[in-house]
């Protein structure tokens, strides 16, 4: 898994805003499915589930003290951090071993992001979303693989 230009740049942005920030693990593509309901942009006929796959996605999980922070590159090679694309961030209770972190965005939309990681920070995420506002609602779910920053 190479780690794209844009995602390096953001990257250094959000270390230099915190000298105690540290990536905790990277993660590559991902696959799962996604759920479309009926709506002004999507059909009855092409409502329902889909296979998804985001094979040049990447997503970094990143802490800066205390605070988590996702940075994500889409499906689109878009790069961003979810606290600068405005989402309240936060980490959620877990079991050991496991990360859970919660992004809630201020027009309709949460990701979630459980994170099962060693000491070194390789594993594996499940990580979601739902959006309810706007012209699209979905709900997905996504699996990749993670390595050690």
């Amino acid at each position: 898994m190479t780690v794209k230009p844009v995602v390096i740049g953001a990257v250094l942005v959000m270390l230099a805003t915190s000298a105690r920030a540290e990536i905790i693990t990277r993660c590559g593509a991902s696959t799962g499915y996604g759920y479309y309901f009926t709506g002004t942009v999507v059909p009855q006929s092409k409502a329902g589930w889909s296979k998804a796959e985001i094979s040049k996605g990447e997503i970094l999980l990143i802490l800066a003290g205390d605070q988590p922070d996702i940075v994500f590159t889409d499906a689109t090679g878009g790069t961003q951090s979810a606290r600068s694309a405005g989402a309240e961030v936060m980490f959620l209770p877990a079991a050991t071993g496991f990360k859970l972190v919660l992004l809630v965005y201020p027009k309709g939309a949460v990701d979630h992001y459980l994170f099962q990681l060693d000491h070194a920070g390789n594993g594996t995420v499940a990580w979601g979303n739902v959006k309810a506002g706007g012209l699209l609602q979905t709900s997905s779910l996504y699996v990749a693989k993670c390595l050690a920053p």
